[in-house]
């Protein structure tokens, strides 16, 4: 049969089966047309187990099948009702057109059912010991997985990155804890280098290397030492002897401002560049005022609380630009950030770029679309010489 079944999770054919989603399209060619008949069949929000769980056979055969979610029954003397709506079309599927009209049909939005099938899975989901999760995975030919860390080696792991020497470093978040307790609670979070001695694909080697940084989050070696973010700030911690410990007493504050109102959207994704550059993310909920600190800065400690105002915390610093709060350009002695995202931008790409002559690489995702695009200094503004837009994924 010419055809395929899709989902709202766009999954298709045998990945659909037994999956939950919120709409299952059929859509299979048929005498006298070109292109392909439809059948797309919505779920509703009253149903029971809603978002519910689909058969889908080898021969295009799918229905609700309720049972997958685990055994119900309907009691003697009791009923149940099932809402469902078909809507049968031909040409070509447009996934996003079907969600839209799944919502005007229940009444609810698809991202807030997601969100409320992740909330129910995690609750559900098993906890695996590392070697009882490389049973569970499939792998394709050719591949092999071993476990290469694991607690109690690491824990409460929210950034890594690699040195030459092929050591990975963790900075261990233990202060990632909700907005009405601070940020600094734990006291605990520390920086580590693992290693492979012998390698046989596993760690064997821990080192500490720094203690006592309040919620780390980003991570990148170079330059005879550490380049870390602990918002507010961004710290180089030296290591100029080489002893993986980290010369504490030397600790530099290079960059200071960065908010944390929504903590996985803090400075992040450290990594160096081609070009020699340190490149880094923020993201667009978390409004930050990036500059030099006034004076040494401060590097804050344990139950030590969060600088209310961190504009205040900046000295001048004219190169540096920031609007709305929510955008991020900074450029400052061995260090260039450059990735940012606003809300506009998102409605207008190529609004919200540097100013002429700034080195900026910028990346966002757009609905269904990934895109990148980069100006080196010789091109100047970004809108008067109309640099396109480059699409890298879809």
């Amino acid at each position: 049969i010419d055809g395929r079944v899709f989902n709202s999770s766009r999954q298709a054919n045998g990945r659909a089966e037994g999956q939950r989603s919120v709409w299952v399209d059929v859509g299979m060619k048929v005498p006298g047309r070109d292109d392909r008949a439809h059948i797309a069949i919505f779920d509703h929000p009253k149903n029971p187990g809603f978002p519910t769980a689909w058969r889908v056979d080898g021969q295009l055969g799918v229905g609700p099948a309720s049972s997958r979610n685990g055994a119900w029954k309907i009691a003697k003397g009791r009923k149940a009702a099932f809402r469902h709506r078909l809507i049968c079309y031909t040409g070509k599927l447009n996934d996003a057109e079907l969600t839209k009209k799944w919502s005007q049909f229940s009444g609810h939005g698809y991202a807030s059912v997601l969100w409320g099938l992740a909330q129910r899975e995690g609750r559900d989901a098993v906890s695996l010991a590392p070697f009882d999760a490389l049973k569970k995975m499939t792998v394709q030919d050719g591949f092999k997985v071993n476990v290469f860390a694991a607690e109690p080696m690491i824990t409460q792991p929210m950034a890594f990155c690699w040195d030459s020497r092929g050591r990975m470093w963790i900075a261990e978040n233990r202060d990632y804890e909700t907005r009405g307790r601070g940020f600094s609670n734990s006291g605990d979070s520390r920086i580590l280098i693992l290693e492979d001695t012998d390698s046989d694909g596993m760690l064997d080697t821990r080192k500490v290397f720094l203690e006592g940084v309040a919620f780390p989050a980003a991570i990148a070696v170079g330059f005879d030492g550490l380049w870390l973010g602990a918002p507010p700030n961004l710290l180089y911690v030296p290591d100029r002897n080489g002893d993986d410990k980290a010369d504490v007493e030397d600790i530099e504050i290079r960059l200071t401002g960065w908010g944390i109102r929504d903590r996985h959207e803090t400075l992040n994704s450290f990594h160096w560049g081609p070009d020699g550059w340190l490149y880094g993310c923020q993201g667009f909920a978390t409004p930050s005022r990036v500059g030099k600190p006034a004076g040494k800065g401060k590097i804050y400690r344990h139950k030590e609380p969060f600088p209310r105002n961190i504009q205040s915390l900046r000295g001048r610093c004219p190169r540096i630009q920031q609007s709305l709060g929510h955008r991020l350009r900074c450029q400052g002695a061995a260090l260039h950030l450059g990735l940012c995202y606003s809300p506009s931008l998102a409605r207008d790409p190529g609004r919200d770029l540097p100013s002429p002559g700034w080195p900026a690489l910028q990346s966002l995702c757009l609905q269904r679309h990934s895109y990148h695009h980069q100006s080196p200094p010789s091109l100047g503004p970004w809108r008067s010489q109309g640099l396109p837009l480059r699409r890298l994924s879809r």
